[in-house]
């Protein structure tokens, strides 16, 4: 897979508006639009009125960054609008019948030569321009079926079924749409795979019954950008009971107008001698591998970092980060810990955010307004803070410090 540094539309391939323009030039100059929304959309996130605060969005995004990919150049606010304008330029390509025709397919897709009577398990992130895929499956006339989470099923459902209705050259191929967080959404998948239909899944969302933030047998724990998360099995899993090869995929974007799709070798159940649960486990880990060394070197593309705390063990990370003792004594200068804490405003109330266990905390505005101003305050009146219960809380969970600490 080739690697190029992402730029954006330039000012040259974007005609004066009154000029007559051809498809193309007209979707470059729709992305530019929509970059620039995004861009406005992810500063007002980054300062929220009336307070100046960050949303609780944008705080999420840069605690993941900070988890996973620390050594990443941008600042906090540059990497969210960068990861926002990407998100939005999907929601975009999945509308716009020009992106097909500026996007590479490369790798093995030795599949076509019996997808229809040999179904696959397709699987993907959600990375780039990641529901070209289902404009690929549909023009190669491929019969397929998408498993997606509830809340994804009641707020994009229709978009999927106008996809599926939009284009006439999709060769009488077909999507259907599954509900991963049914409880008999196994036995669906499998008389999918029967009925002669191939599977889509996009393993980047840890859906299933009990939704995003379940930790539980259906998920397994994998190494991951030099960390730990909890994944989803069941993909393998049904590829192992069924016997079914899976394809994993990426899509990039190179340049404005130089899109990839990249199929990588299949994943064959029927060559592995390993029980089912020991197959599943490996072969997540293998597709996380596959997708690892790509997401490094285009992390903005990436919509996974608005949400890939919910793949965290949130109970080891409070267990890493246990309470301190109160010390007797005034420590003396305090200060606000902003390495690890900040606050920010949801539905009328400050909250502290935990960048290193996701946590919040309800706090008053009181607090909210003293926090940032602790270091500056004289010395008896830190003094007088700090022999008041919630001071001995707030040093118990590490939310003021020493000054210099």
């Amino acid at each position: 897979m080739t690697t190029a540094t992402l730029s954006a539309p330039s000012a040259d391939l974007l005609l004066d508006p009154a000029e007559p323009q051809t498809p193309r030039e007209a979707y470059l100059a729709r992305v530019a639009e929509v970059q620039t929304r995004s861009r406005e959309r992810s500063a007002a996130a980054h300062r929220q009125a009336p307070h100046g605060t960050p949303t609780h969005n944008f705080l999420l995004c840069a605690a993941n960054r900070h988890h996973y990919l620390p050594e990443h150049p941008a600042t906090e606010a540059e990497f969210f609008a960068e990861v926002m304008a990407h998100r939005d330029w999907a929601a975009l390509d999945e509308q716009e019948a020009q992106v097909f025709g500026l996007t590479r397919f490369t790798g093995d897709t030795s599949f076509l030569a019996d997808v229809h009577s040999r179904p696959r398990v397709f699987c993907t992130f959600h990375l780039g321009s990641y529901r070209m895929i289902h404009h690929f499956l549909l023009r190669h006339g491929i019969h397929y079926t998408l498993v997606v989470d509830q809340v994804t099923l009641e707020q994009q459902g229709d978009k999927f079924q106008a996809l599926r209705q939009s284009n006439p050259v999709y060769h009488g191929g077909s999507m259907r749409i599954l509900n991963a967080e049914s409880p008999s959404i196994g036995l669906q998948m499998i008389r999918e795979i029967k009925a002669g239909r191939s599977l889509l899944f996009y393993i980047d969302g840890n859906t299933g019954v009990g939704g995003m933030d379940r930790q539980d047998d259906k998920l397994t724990r994998i190494n991951f950008l030099s960390r730990q998360i909890y994944a989803r099995k069941g993909i393998a899993f049904i590829s192992h009971v069924t016997r079914t090869p899976i394809v994993p995929l990426l899509h990039l974007r190179h340049g404005a107008a130089d899109y990839e799709t990249h199929f990588f070798a299949p994943i064959e159940p029927t060559e592995s001698e390993l029980p089912r649960e020991e197959f599943a486990a490996a072969t997540t880990q293998h597709i996380f591998g596959l997708f690892e060394p790509v997401l490094r070197r285009h992390p903005e593309q990436w919509e996974g970092w608005l949400y890939m705390n919910h793949f965290v063990d949130q109970n080891a990370l409070r267990e890493a980060h246990p309470p301190r003792p109160v010390p007797a004594t005034a420590p003396g200068p305090l200060s606000f810990n902003q390495a690890r804490y900040r606050v920010f405003w949801h539905a009328d109330t400050p909250q502290l955010f935990d960048q290193a266990t996701y946590q919040t905390f309800a706090i008053s505005d009181k607090l909210a307004a003293l926090l940032p101003q602790l270091a500056a305050l004289p010395a008896e009146v830190q003094q007088r803070f700090s022999a008041t219960p919630l001071f001995q809380d707030l040093w118990a969970r590490q939310v003021v410090v020493a000054a210099g600490e």
